[in-house]
């Protein structure tokens, strides 16, 4: 019996992981799995029900989760109370940002609830012959597409750019993350086999071409060989050659869009108005839905107009691809300077939890390590912890937080 249980939570893990990668290329064919981040998330609330079933409704909450769970709430509040106050977009649209905004969160609880009376060690360890498959895939596919020319592409640097069988190169460079992030913990029990998967999948992200990706490689590879080869904590001068690193490979870009594109860039754009936004509407912002998210085109937020940026490429009514494509200036619009703390303190709270694994387990906190890291550097150019890839990511910080309840209910 236990060990039919093992399996079932090895089948359920092993399908979520397939499932997340390949979310964004199979939703083409399958429009229904655009909508699987979302109710990942949602299940959180039938797992809590259950796990309440289970314990006859007894459960103990520490201080740390009740703080994330009371700043949560008043992030919420804020743009909340100025949708209501100053009515720019429709309550049907402010309540699917809520949700939006929510969703990462929410995909850890789900992650925990859903693993938390699992046996981790052999959830993770089976899993290892699907990550090895998925990762030789991506690499031959990356390979072919270089020499044969089978995906769309397009070229920058020249050089082309591989987006493999994914709609943009945002998902593929998410999903190697994910992989990866996996690889770092099957370090404990497979050692340096792991290593050359890790170099298939940071060779794929490198060639999307896109700095953001080659700096999370590069965090990647700096926490294998230092947290998981050497079993040492990240010390100052190492943080410092991270920053250092991630900040040449970035200048090019952030000077390309922040200056020699003006306000003609939509990024641009959208950061400067933030500012404004934050100061007009002191401190609470505009309300969820209304600028720099993906629902503020559902309909098109009057706060394009006021702010006079709707006829800037990428954020117009006509053709609004990249209205969402920064997320620190959505929190400061529509939430203000009080809802931009109240954020920070919230991940600064959470983050806390997956720190706390250095104690306990090299190898999860390394993979907890990756997964933090990316969902910063990506959001200085996307939109990062909402983002739907951010889901999967989220799900495995859930499962690490499982095993670490777990190892320490052991002790």
């Amino acid at each position: 019996m236990i060990q039919i249980r093992r399996k079932w939570y090895s089948y359920i893990f092993i399908i979520l992981v397939i499932m997340f990668v390949v979310q964004n290329p199979l939703q083409t064919i399958l429009p229904p799995m655009r909508y699987m981040d979302e109710l990942f998330a949602a299940c959180i609330v039938p797992l809590i029900i259950i796990r309440g079933i289970k314990n006859n409704f007894y459960c103990t909450v520490s201080l740390r989760l009740l703080l994330v769970i009371v700043f949560l709430f008043l992030f919420v509040i804020c743009g909340i109370y100025s949708n209501l106050t100053l009515r720019y977009q429709p309550v049907q649209t402010a309540l699917a940002d809520v949700y939006l905004n929510l969703k990462f969160f929410l995909a850890i609880g789900a992650g925990y609830l859903l693993f938390i009376d699992s046996d981790i060690n052999y959830v993770f360890c089976d899993s290892w012959k699907w990550v090895k498959k998925i990762s030789v895939l991506l690499f031959f596919l990356c390979v072919c597409d270089l020499v044969f020319h089978i995906f769309p592409s397009e070229m920058r640097y020249g050089l082309r750019v591989v987006y493999l069988f994914y709609s943009v190169h945002t998902y593929l460079v998410a999903a190697c993350v994910f992989l990866c992030a996996l690889l770092l913990r099957l370090y404990e029990y497979y050692k340096d086999a792991v290593f050359p998967y890790l170099c298939m999948l940071g060779f794929v992200t490198i060639c999307t071409l896109r700095m953001k990706a080659i700096g999370a490689i590069i965090c990647i590879f700096f926490i294998y060989f230092i947290i998981c080869r050497k079993r040492k904590e990240f010390g100052v001068i190492t943080w410092i050659t991270i920053g250092l690193a991630m900040s040449l490979v970035a200048s090019r870009q952030f000077l390309y869009y922040f200056y020699s594109m003006g306000t003609e860039s939509a990024r641009a754009a959208l950061t400067q108005v933030s500012f404004r936004i934050a100061r007009d509407y002191f401190p609470l912002g505009c309300g969820f839905g209304t600028f720099a998210s993906a629902f503020s085109n559902q309909p098109y937020s009057k706060v394009y107009y006021l702010y006079h940026i709707q006829n800037v490429w990428g954020i117009s009514k006509n053709y609004s691809s990249f209205i969402s494509d920064t997320f620190w200036p959505m929190i400061l619009g529509q939430n203000g300077y009080l809802g931009l703390i109240f954020y920070i303190v919230v991940l600064v709270i959470l983050f806390s939890f997956f720190f706390e694994l250095r104690k306990y387990n090299a190898c999860s906190f390394a993979s907890a390590l990756t997964g933090i890291l990316y969902l910063l550097i990506s959001s200085t150019s996307e939109s990062a912890f909402v983002n739907t890839m951010a889901v999967s990511l989220a799900f495995l910080l859930g499962v690490h937080l499982a095993n670490l309840k777990n190892i320490k209910d052991r002790r």
